[in-house]
This record gives structure tokens, sequence and C-alpha cells, in this order.
């Protein structure tokens, strides 16, 4: 089982995820229109996800919670309309209606998402993360 630490903008963003259960990363297009390294990463830690995995909300040096994915219709990871996975700039309005996420034109720049439940459930104060890392530091690994 993996786990992935989501780093979030701000505490609305936390909320409406935790409240849809869905979360997903803002991805802007490089202006040469190919993806770079950090945009291939992305993609890979979302194609790599799987049911059962572990994410943690993060915001502001702390923890607000831990979720499990879920599957629905087969799959715990999106992409968000059809080529997302493309460099592209597309026109919203063209494409809203095939959109998962499609609330405004910024939702264009959420390519894949993913789905979760609380696993057990989420805080509303936030625990620091040098608690959470001093509190068993032999078992936290860090991979990127």
């Amino acid at each position: 089982m993996a786990g992935y630490i989501f780093s979030l903008n701000n505490m609305e963003s936390l909320n409406k995820s935790i409240l849809h259960g869905i979360y997903s990363t803002i991805m802007n297009i490089p202006t040469n229109h190919i993806w770079k390294q950090n945009h291939e990463g992305t993609f890979g830690d979302y194609i790599t996800m799987t049911e059962g995995d572990n994410v943690y909300f993060f915001h502001e040096r702390k923890i607000y919670g831990i979720g499990e994915l879920i599957n629905i219709n087969g799959d715990c990871k999106f992409l968000n309309f059809p080529n997302a996975d493309s460099p592209i700039i597309y026109q919203f309005k063209n494409l809203k209606k095939s959109m998962l996420l499609d609330d405004s034109k910024e939702d264009l720049n959420k390519r894949m998402l993913c789905t979760f439940k609380g696993a057990p459930h989420f805080f509303q104060n936030g625990v620091d993360m040098d608690e959470i890392l001093a509190s068993n530091p032999d078992r936290f690994r860090m991979l990127r």
C-alpha cells in the first residue's frame, strides 16, 4: 500500500476536496506545450494509485486527515476530460460537458483526479508535521 501527500493551496480547497471526496492537482500548461519532468512525475503518481492507498492532506506544515483511495466505476483515478494528459490549451466552453470537474475554467488545469473517503476521518485542527515525523521516525521514508 502506497501513501500520497496532497499539498493544498488553502483551507477552502481542503474543505472542498474533503466534502466531495475528490482531489486534483493543478497542472499549468508549459509555454512550449511539452510536459516537464515535474508534470510527468505527477501523471506517474496518479497512474500508479490503487484502491486502498492512503492519502494525506497537507497545508501550512499541518496534516488535516487521512483518506483512502476508493474505486468508482472500476478505478480510483481518472482523466478530468478526454486527452487531459496532452499539454494542449483547451477552451472551457468546448469541454465543459465532458469534464468531471467543471465548476470553472480553472478546472481545465486539473488534468487528473482521484477519489477517496476518510480513513478514519479528517480534522478541523491540523496536526503539526514535525510531531508526526517525530512520533515514529523509523517508519517514514522520503521517495521524492
